[in-house]
């Protein structure tokens, strides 16, 4: 199996759309399951580190066709049973992308069957869904990435955005793409913009090995990505959070995605993936698990960063000393 440069376990994986089912061989399943548990912990450690507050956010950057919103509806990702404190979802894509999804779901007979679902277009290419069964919103709201952050701002707060509120951004196989200028200024923004906020990034690193030139000679061969994205100027894990603290996101912790299989991936998740289907080549998954990360970072004055990114027993992600990184007081250890 030759390396993939971006492995097939992107968003669209969950699409609420019908499509021909692709066969995946066993290590890119066992990739996207890893994924997955890994976000899926991190906005069900968010929502419950911030669980009493009367309004709690999620901004998924580059949703794509995320479907976490319908997973959470269908308690599926944690039991968020106080359900009157309201969690807030907002998705933002480029405005195609939006119309898409947005079509994907009108058109959709196991969403509209299995939730009280109502869906408004309020603006050109953008959209709110409501569950009438519970005070829960998920906003599609249309904006490129690489525009101004200010105006992702404006734009989701005319859908009730609170900039002071608890905040989790999710860039999911996102930041790779950007511009490294764009990446910067939008980061940098959001650390102003939202004190108490949170980034949840997952991204390939490269390393400078054979394995992760060639992944970076087939991106750039097929024109995935450009000598200024970000995923060429971002290589290690350490850089991650070195560029996550000159953001002004100064505590955080990450660590690569077989570490995160290891600590983050609960034994009741591996075990199930076992049961599942067998998995014989172990070096090259290994090989592919240590090109792949996912960081965690806040600004230390957040409220609820700080235990957000701790490592340890107490850690509500699993992050396990020695098995990560950890970004405090401007220093990686």
């Amino acid at each position: 199996m030759s390396p993939s440069p971006v492995p097939s376990n992107s968003p669209t994986s969950r699409s609420p759309g019908r499509g021909v089912a692709r066969h995946q061989q066993p290590i890119i399943k066992r990739g996207t399951h890893a994924r997955v548990c890994c976000i899926d912990r991190a906005i069900s450690a968010f929502a419950q580190l911030v669980h009493e507050k009367k309004q709690r956010q999620i901004v998924v950057l580059g949703a794509g066709k995320d479907t976490n919103w319908f997973r959470y509806r269908a308690g599926l990702l944690f039991d968020d049973s106080e359900r009157g404190n309201a969690l807030q979802w907002f998705e933002v894509d480029h405005p195609s992308v939006v119309y898409s999804k947005a079509k994907l779901i009108r058109n959709s007979p196991e969403l509209t069957s299995q939730f009280a679902l109502v869906m408004k277009k309020i603006d050109s290419d953008e959209y709110i869904l409501s569950d009438t069964s519970a005070p829960s919103n998920c906003f599609l709201v249309s904006h490129d990435l690489r525009s101004s952050p200010q105006e992702l701002i404006e734009k989701l707060s005319r859908h009730n955005f609170d900039p002071s509120l608890p905040t989790l951004f999710i860039l999911e196989c996102v930041q790779m793409y950007l511009p490294e200028d764009a990446n910067s200024t939008l980061l940098r923004y959001l650390s102003q913009k939202c004190p108490d906020a949170c980034v949840c990034l997952f991204d390939p690193i490269l390393g400078n090995d054979p394995f992760g030139r060639m992944m970076e000679q087939n991106l750039l061969r097929a024109g995935v990505v450009r000598q200024d994205s970000c995923l060429l100027r971002t290589r290690t894990l350490s850089e991650h959070l070195s560029k996550a603290n000159s953001y002004g996101f100064d505590r955080g912790v990450g660590c690569d995605m077989m570490s995160a299989y290891e600590t983050v991936v609960t034994d009741t998740q591996r075990l199930r993936a076992n049961q599942c289907e067998m998995l014989d080549e172990l070096e090259e998954w290994v090989l592919i698990m240590r090109h792949y990360c996912i960081v965690i970072c806040c600004r230390s004055d957040s409220n609820f960063g700080q235990q957000y990114c701790e490592v340890g027993a107490s850690s509500p992600m699993g992050f396990a000393g020695g098995k990560c990184l950890v970004l405090e007081n401007g220093q990686i250890k």
